[in-house]
């Protein structure tokens, strides 16, 4: 049942990684809803009379987690967009409530799933042109005229971020972690 508390960030995540996928764009909108409700899920003890540690530190693992992303997309600019940012902010408090340990698992499983990702998105044009939006009305194959080209190593990112917690967070009780904070 304590899955159920960070079903809120999954959901929004599932929807971000549609939007990014499809569009790469990642609406901050969805993200916002998202962390308002992770956060009221967290709080919900607290107002029922129980301690405010573990929701004061659900936000935190959220904030950490843009912090370093943001920062690793001001260390090579363009490689990270501010949607991604934004995305982690989401699935970082989500798991962050399971301990340090799993928060840890997600950053190693999102570096080498992101590595992977990258191949495969640069490797395999059929896997872009299934998830990228076409209008197939057009002479120019479904490509809209005004779109620029996709810059070499650039990939959805918003997918792995969210997949990479899924991963963290089932393989949890393997390694000492999976209990909300």
């Amino acid at each position: 049942m304590t899955y159920l508390a960070v079903l809120p960030s999954l959901l929004c995540g599932l929807v971000l990684c549609g939007t990014d996928l499809r569009w790469r764009r990642v609406p901050r909108a969805v993200v916002a809803v998202g962390v308002m409700f992770q956060v009221v899920v967290f709080a919900l003890p607290v107002i029922s009379g129980g301690y405010a540690w573990p929701a004061v530190v659900n936000a935190a693992y959220g904030v950490l987690a843009g912090s370093i992303q943001f920062t690793l997309a001001l260390a090579r600019p363009g490689s990270l967009g501010f949607g991604d940012v934004t995305a982690s902010i989401l699935i970082g408090q989500a798991v962050g409530s399971f301990g340090i340990n799993i928060f840890v698992l997600w950053w190693l499983v999102m570096g080498g799933g992101g590595l992977v990702w990258l191949r495969l998105w640069s490797r395999w044009p059929w896997l872009r042109s299934m998830c990228t939006a076409r209008d197939p009305t057009m002479d120019s194959g479904g490509v809209p005229p005004d779109t620029p080209p996709e810059p070499p190593g650039s990939a959805p990112f918003v997918p792995v971020i969210v997949t990479a917690g899924i991963i963290a967070v089932a393989l949890g009780p393997w390694i000492g972690g999976g209990s909300i904070t």
